[in-house]
């Protein structure tokens, strides 16, 4: 069953318990503003996210931890662009990543999306039942725990924007 509605009505942290509890396989879009994330959950999991935040992208996330030169990324995009084959695999049959950094990456970006969602005071979700298609790389976020993690990341980050 989907469900819509308005994070005023229906906190994200009642979001994620009512996806957490029942085990459910779908897509949460979630967007505040001109922020936007996506995540996909398979039974307690997170099994993918995305985002329209430019630092949340992969390439600059590998970037920023020295994981992948300018380089080596360049390359790997335009491989991406002709094949569509994902930025990630590109990197991994390149042997310009391995696969461990990069499940790495891959995991706190989940992480890092959750958290940011969590700090949210309003915005709208939309969660539609179903599989992960096209799936090429397999990560396992369990969203219990990131949950608790995030608990105190969000107290932080509202905090922080407080004072800006």
């Amino acid at each position: 069953m989907s469900i819509r509605g308005s994070l005023r009505t229906m906190s994200i942290q009642d979001v994620f318990g009512w996806i957490n509890n029942r085990r459910l396989v779908g897509y949460l879009s979630v967007e505040c503003g001109d922020s936007a994330h996506s995540f996909h959950f398979e039974e307690g999991a997170i099994t993918y996210s995305s985002s329209n935040l430019p630092g949340e992208q992969l390439g600059q996330l590998l970037m920023s931890r020295d994981l992948v030169g300018e380089q080596e990324l360049a390359e790997a995009f335009s491989v991406h662009a002709e094949t569509g084959v994902a930025l990630g695999k590109v990197l991994l049959m390149s042997d310009a990543l391995d696969e461990q950094a990069l499940k790495e990456v891959l995991e706190i970006k989940v992480r890092e999306a959750v958290w940011d969602v969590l700090s949210w005071q309003g915005g709208q979700f939309l969660f539609e039942p179903g599989p992960r298609s096209g799936s090429d790389f397999e990560i396992r976020v369990m969203l219990d725990v990131t949950l608790e993690l995030g608990k105190l990341q969000a107290r932080r980050w509202r905090a922080i924007r407080k004072r800006i």
